[in-house]
């Protein structure tokens, strides 16, 4: 906040409640989602959309820089809304959920002890570097979370398989079957069952 002069600890307090208030909200919309759309479209849909507002963020935050135009504030306190909002409707009901689900039952164990020690430590970067950041480089620490995102984007349309209404057993077949890309194994499974689902319709029409 106080990169794009918004200094008072009242107008600080009041955005920051605002920001958890709306993640809250739109969390619970997540969970609707979760089982309206695919898991990797809404992973997809949740990086590119963090990817856009961070970049929002970073243009309006450098213009504010220049000119410390009120115009360039608002945009900037908005667009963060709006991160907050996209990233807790795509992605915060994913962050449990997904791990569980390509994990096979002898590893989940395991499996989600480590994810809790990434995920605890990412939360302490999180919340005790970005303050470093900023106080080093201003709002170009946005950046640094673009090209971050942009990774993760790269990484999750390559190596995460589509798990949406798939078995532990299908699950299990994706991962275990030898020579066979996870990713592509779990399209065609997706494919086999909607148009089984889809032939199933027409039969009983």
């Amino acid at each position: 906040m106080k990169t794009v002069g918004i200094t008072s600890p009242l107008s600080q307090t009041g955005i920051s409640l605002g920001t958890t208030a709306t993640y809250f909200v739109f969390t619970a919309v997540g969970a609707y989602l979760i089982d309206k759309m695919r898991r990797r479209t809404l992973i997809f849909a949740g990086l590119i959309s963090c990817i856009v507002t961070q970049v929002a963020v970073t243009i309006t935050s450098w213009q504010y820089t220049k000119t410390e135009s009120t115009a360039a504030a608002g945009l900037t306190v908005f667009w963060v809304f709006l991160f907050q909002s996209l990233s807790a409707m795509f992605i915060a009901t994913m962050h449990n959920l997904y791990p569980v689900e390509v994990l096979s039952l002898p590893l989940r164990a395991k499996g989600m002890a480590f994810y809790s020690i990434v995920q605890s430590a990412a939360g302490v970067v999180q919340n005790y570097g970005i303050s470093i950041g900023i106080g080093e480089v201003g709002y170009k620490i946005w950046v640094v979370y673009i090209v971050y995102n942009a990774l993760q984007l790269v990484v999750s349309y390559f190596l995460f398989p589509e798990t949406s209404k798939l078995s532990l057993e299908d699950i299990d077949h994706i991962f275990e079957t030898p020579k066979e890309n996870p990713v592509k194994l779990s399209l065609r499974l997706e494919k086999a069952r909607n148009d089984r689902a889809r032939q199933a319709a027409e039969s009983s029409a």
